[in-house]
Parts: C-alpha cells; structure tokens; sequence
C-alpha cells in the first residue's frame, strides 16, 4: 500500500513538472514575439497593421487603457520619428536650395551691371590743350551706376577711374598732334571713340615797314587757297612780315622763308599751300612759315624792297633780310631752307637745291637728300659767303644752322605750269629730313 502511494506520488509530481515545462516554453515564446516588435521598428508597424492570432483572444482585448496609450504612442513615436527624419533631409534641402537661389539671385542683380555706355562723343583738341573725355554708365533699366571701374586706354596708356555718384567717369588727355583712339571697358561692355589734336598754331606780324595787301598781285589773288589760316596770314601781312608757327609735339625746329624776292611767285603759292596742308596733318616738332618776307615788293610784283636786294644783305644790320636771321637763330631752329624761283637762262636757272660743306656739313647732307627725293638738281658749294655773300643761306648757314636754297624754274612775275607743287614737294621734303612730318 505505501508503495502504491509512493508511485502515485512521483506520477503526480512527474506531470506537474511537466506542466511547468511546457507554461515555461510558451512564456519565452510570447517575450520573443515582443522584443520582435520592440526592435524592430517595421515590424512593430507591420503587427499594427496586420492580423494576429492573438487578436481574438479576450486576454488580447483585456489591455487596460494605459497599456493600449502606451502601446499606440510607442508605435506613434516609432513612425513619428521616422517621419520627423525624412521631414527633416527634405526640409534641409529645401533650404539648401533656397540659399543657393538668393546667391544667385544676388550675383545677377542687374541694378550694379553695367549694361551701356551713354553720353560719349568724339573730341578735337589742339596741342598743348587739355580736353576732358567723359562717359556714363548704366544699367540694364536706363539708371546710372556709381563706383563702377571703367578701363581706358589711349594710345599706350590704361587708365582706370571709378565713377561718380552720377554715373560718370571722365579723363583728362593732353597728347601730342594725330589721331587716336580712345577704347574703354566696363564688366562685360565696351566702346571706342575718336580723339584727334591738331597743330597748335600762332601768328605774329613783324613791323619792319614791309607790310602790304600782296593779293594786290593779281597772281597772288587767282591762286589763294580756300583756307582760314591762308586768309588769316594775308591779312596779317598787310601790317608787316607775318610769321605762323605750327606745333605739334616734342621734335626738331624747322624755319622756312620765300618772297624775300616779291617777284617769285611760285615759292610764295607754295608756302601758303604748306599752311593749309598743316591746318590738317598733324606734325611731331615745330615749324615756322614766313611765306611773303617782303610784302611790299609781292604786293606790287618787283624783286626787292624800296630797291634794296635783301638777298645779298642779309649780313647788314637793320635789312629784313638780317633781322630774319637774327629770328632763325633766337629761334633755335635746326634747320633753315629759303625758296626761290629762277627764271629761265638766269643763275641757276634751272630746279635746284643748293647747300655748302663748310661750315655746317649737314647743309650738304640736306641739300643732297632733297635732290634724290624731289628728283631736282644738286649744287654744293665748299664755303658758305663765297659765292652768294650776303645770301640767307649762307649767312643762316654761317651761324651753325644746317641751310638750304631751293629754286624752281618760272619768269619772275609769272607761274609756270609745275613750278608751285615742285616748290611744295621740296619744301614737305626738307621737312621730312628732320622728321617733322
């Protein structure tokens, strides 16, 4: 009997451990299905939203209200969170975008770009003349732009100026005789405009009882040229022996005479067509024309003034003829040339330029270089006051100022057909010696 009880004993305790065993399995089971849904954060959300087993289970529906809160706002926080990040890339790119669109916005503000140039126009000037050349800038709507660099260049000069609360940007130029260029730039626009300097020029009359109306000389008259300065000059000589000075630079002085002879017409029609070419062509040194040295004996067409042959005194003190030396000399010229016409079996008597060795070579060098390049006749005397004492060239050329005498062939008192421009040439080319013109 106790024996049976005894093995009643060890069943009953043999099932009830086996009961335990099988309760225990099912709890981790159920731990394990919940730290499933606790890690990961899509099957938490796929529990919430699909089926389960236990779903219709009355212990499953028997969560009190603080367990269901707990479990939603678990949940809630869980899809939140995920939302709050993806929220949060988009708006940080968002963002991203619209700070680069204002920078972008902001480096094209068409208010500060320049977009044309306004107010520009060519400019003349003569030399030793300041001249002011200004622009203005503005922007794409018609409105100026201050403190905006514009670039200039001129010739081999950059100048770069702001402009001012107006819009505008202005440089001084001050440059020698020509033509030039001014080109600037601002940003992404530019232009050009002209710039030209002409010859400054000055007309003095000398009172030494010479003066005269020369177009009284009906030659003198038919051949004046349409030219203010010619008209200006003629005027002038009616007081006395006019003088114009032409300069336009830096560059060597050049001193040029005719009608010490009033006679010699050619040479006189040709010095007035140098001061017209002048008005217009730009030089690099400086020139003076006396084209009617002796007005009274040009007005009436004889060779010498009251009798006097002021080509063989211009060594005696009070002549014309000497105080036109005395002129070249307080001058500094550095190179003289008096031109003449020759009749026709006179001395020369032929298209000549005439020069000496001695004592100023350069007077051969000179006169050589005006027969090859205005195709005329070359005579060299050894010594300047041998053959032609009291000469203006010699007596120029005795003061150590490289001289010359051009002739060209027509009657006195008359103009032969290519006498005048045969005359200029040899004048243009006494010039360009000395690299005037």
């Amino acid at each position: 009997m106790k024996k049976r009880f005894l093995v009643l004993v060890l069943l009953v305790i043999s099932l009830f451990l086996l009961l335990a065993t099988v309760s225990a399995e099912e709890i981790v089971s159920d731990d394990s299905n919940t730290e499933i849904g606790v890690f990961s954060e899509k099957q938490s959300v796929t529990t919430s939203d699909e089926p389960n087993d236990n779903m219709g289970d009355d212990t499953s529906n028997d969560l009190d209200d603080n367990d269901s809160k707990n479990f939603s706002d678990s949940n809630s926080i869980s899809v939140s969170h995920s939302s709050t990040n993806i929220t949060t890339i988009n708006s940080t790119t968002t963002n991203s975008t619209a700070i680069d669109t204002t920078t972008t916005n902001s480096n094209i503000n068409t208010s500060n770009v320049p977009f044309k140039f306004t107010s520009t126009k060519n400019i003349v000037s003569t030399y030793g003349k300041k001249v002011k050349f200004s622009l203005k800038v503005l922007n794409k709507e018609g409105k100026a732009i201050s403190h905006t660099l514009v670039t200039f260049k001129v010739s081999s000069k950059t100048y770069k100026v702001y402009t001012n609360v107006n819009g505008i940007s202005s440089i001084n130029l001050n440059y020698n005789a020509g033509k030039y260029t001014i080109y600037y730039y601002a940003s992404d626009i530019s232009g050009k405009n002209r710039y030209t300097v002409k010859n400054y020029y000055k007309i003095t009359t000398y009172k030494w009882n010479s003066g005269a109306n020369v177009l009284k000389n009906k030659k003198i008259k038919s051949n004046v040229l349409k030219s203010t300065l010619v008209k200006k000059i003629i005027k002038a000589a009616k007081f006395g022996t006019p003088i114009i000075k032409f300069k336009g630079g830096n560059g060597k002085v050049v001193f040029i005479t005719s009608g010490v002879h009033g006679n010699e017409i050619p040479s006189q029609i040709a010095s007035l067509k140098l001061i017209k070419y002048l008005e217009t062509h730009s030089i690099k040194g400086t020139i003076y024309i006396m084209p009617f040295m002796n007005p009274k004996g040009t007005a009436a067409n004889v060779r010498n003034y009251k009798g006097i042959r002021l080509n063989k005194l211009a060594n005696k003190k009070g002549t014309i003829s000497y105080k036109t030396v005395k002129l070249i000399k307080k001058l500094k010229s550095n190179a003289y040339g008096d031109f003449h016409s020759t009749r026709p079996g006179g001395k020369p008597g032929k298209n000549v330029v005439m020069g000496t060795y001695r004592p100023t070579k350069k007077s051969a060098t000179l006169a050589k270089y005006i027969s090859k390049k205005a195709k005329v006749k070359c005579i060299i005397y050894k010594k300047a006051g041998v053959e032609y004492p009291g000469a203006l060239e010699d007596v120029v050329s005795m003061k150590g100022i490289p001289a010359v005498s051009c002739e060209v062939i027509s009657p006195h008192g008359k103009i032969k057909s290519g006498s005048v421009s045969k005359s200029l040439l040899m004048m243009k080319t006494l010039l360009k010696y000395n690299s005037v013109i």
